[in-house]
């Protein structure tokens, strides 16, 4: 890594090239197996990637890394990559010791790339009731009409059925067919802002 002209080193994965040694859980092995990069990147000026893998049982707060604590200690940023409800996004979380990261949700696109949609809080039910109320006059529409309104990042297509539930429900918005008919099947559902008498 010292050697080579690249700016930018990424090892994948830390536990396959044998880095953190027979039990990532002992830390103090962790921290000498880790630390020499750490140093290393940082004598040299260069980006150093470790990447590693998530616990199965999750966690907050980079609880998520598997093994010991150590290796989030001795690393400036931990970055976790995890599951959104849409399959085609991704979460980021970061986790530093000093400053504070904001999450970025990021998805697949139609033709395979990647694009970042943002802040994670513009696809909660919250906060696409919101968006779903600004987005709705008096013209009928349906509901792949909405989602083509609102901007980015665009929910999915579970979390408009559920924030135009709620609206309806509340009386905030109307359906054709009338909400009062319940479950319909079979039948194009329209939507709209209700009418001011």
């Amino acid at each position: 890594m010292k050697r080579a002209d690249q700016e930018v080193v990424v090892v994948d994965t830390l536990r396959n090239l044998g880095i953190l040694g027979q039990d990532e859980c002992d830390n103090s092995a962790i921290a000498q197996a880790v630390a020499p990069w750490v140093a290393g990147a940082r004598a040299t000026g260069k980006t150093w990637f470790g990447l590693h893998h998530t616990r199965k049982a999750g966690g907050d707060h980079g609880a998520a890394i598997s093994g010991g604590h150590a290796l989030m200690g001795a690393v400036d940023v931990a970055i976790e990559i995890g599951h959104d409800n849409n399959p085609k996004r991704r979460l980021v979380k970061g986790h530093a010791r000093i400053v504070q990261i904001k999450e970025l949700l990021y998805e697949q696109d139609d033709d395979g790339g990647l694009r970042a949609l943002g802040d994670p809080s513009g696809v909660t039910v919250v906060e696409v009731r919101a968006r779903l109320l600004q987005s709705l006059g008096s013209d009928w529409l349906k509901t792949s009409e909405i989602l083509d309104r609102l901007d980015e990042p665009r929910p999915s297509d579970e979390l408009l059925r559920q924030a135009l539930q709620i609206e309806a429900k509340g009386g905030r918005i109307e359906r054709d067919p009338p909400f009062s008919e319940g479950r319909v099947r079979g039948k194009t559902l329209r939507w709209r802002a209700v009418l001011e008498s």
